[in-house]
């Protein structure tokens, strides 16, 4: 089995004290973020996607039930 010697162990050490360190103030320096605000309706103003292949399969299966009550629904 492998031995480090002394040496090895004192700059493993050292290397890994200060990559804690650095990562400890890393953590401290991003400070807190505060929540975003609450809003009613989060998709307020936002452009919705349509699919072109859905929106035409229930426009004609809309169009064939023959009830336009349904069909008004459907849409």
């Amino acid at each position: 089995m492998y031995q480090l010697t002394r040496r090895s162990r004192t700059v493993i050490g050292i290397a890994t004290t200060g990559a804690l360190a650095v990562g400890v103030v890393a953590f401290a320096t991003m400070g807190a973020q505060a929540a975003p605000a609450h809003v009613d309706n989060p998709y307020a103003g936002a452009t919705q996607y349509v699919n072109a292949s859905w929106s035409a399969e229930v426009e004609g299966a809309a169009a064939g039930t023959g009830d336009a009550t349904l069909a008004a629904k459907m849409r």
